[in-house]
């Protein structure tokens, strides 16, 4: 024991509620304003909670969902990433809350009609 009367190596309070401290200050990130932040393929997905597979296969390849950002790249023979306006591809679903169905989106068998 030490002259604080814990043993070697012991966290006192002060010294736990500094490392959280810490940890919470690391962990708040500055936030980009959605109406200029720009999502990749990734962030769509966990957007609209599917995944990365399904949203680039079915989702950004639609004709009415926005057209991406390209960026230059330094040495200009790599295509870059196509990055999305958040802003926008939250305004595309939201045009989807109450149709039920997507654009182009074959209609639903009925469970009923395999049994007839």
């Amino acid at each position: 024991m030490d002259e604080t009367g814990l043993k070697e190596g012991a966290l006192t309070a002060q010294q736990i509620a500094n490392a959280i401290a810490d940890a919470i200050h690391e962990g708040i990130r500055r936030s980009i304003p959605l109406d200029v932040k720009l999502w990749t393929a990734e962030h769509i997905a966990e957007y609209l909670n599917r995944t990365v597979s399904q949203t680039r296969q079915a989702i950004i390849c639609l004709p009415d969902f926005p057209k991406p950002y390209r960026l230059p790249v330094a040495n200009g023979t790599k295509r870059a990433h196509p990055l999305y306006k958040a802003s926008e591809v939250i305004e595309w679903v939201e045009k989807y809350r109450d149709l039920g169905t997507l654009p182009n989106a074959r209609p639903r068998r009925s469970r009923d009609a395999g049994e007839q």
